[in-house]
């Protein structure tokens, strides 16, 4: 799924990591989009979206929908993640902090 509004990224076109377009809809919440909350949480979903969440995902977060370049515009640490398989998804401690990866079932996330 892509985008249709173009806009400017702040990173170069040769930087970009992940292997679909940077106008990739991204999922995300308003802690992480507005809130500045650190992404700890990704998922590559088993419908192939990119979901990327603070440390839980709480019942009221609201969600937010982003391009998977402005995602990257807020956290380029995310890059480390970006040959995340479907149906896989990488934790951390804290940005900076090596990810985990590990597969998970379609129905541990309500993406």
């Amino acid at each position: 799924m892509s985008a249709n509004i173009e806009h400017e990224h702040c990173f170069l076109a040769d930087e970009w990591p992940f292997s679909v377009p940077s106008n990739t809809v991204a999922f995300t919440t308003v802690r992480v989009a507005k809130e500045g909350c650190p992404i700890l949480i990704v998922y590559h979903d088993h419908e192939g979206d990119w979901q990327f969440h603070t440390e839980f995902i709480a019942p009221d977060d609201q969600p937010s929908i982003f391009c998977l370049g402005c995602i990257f515009d807020l956290d380029p640490t995310v890059a480390a993640v970006a040959g995340l398989p479907v149906g896989w998804m990488a934790t951390r401690d804290a940005v900076g902090a090596m990810w985990q990866l590990e597969p998970f079932e379609a129905d541990n996330v309500d993406g």
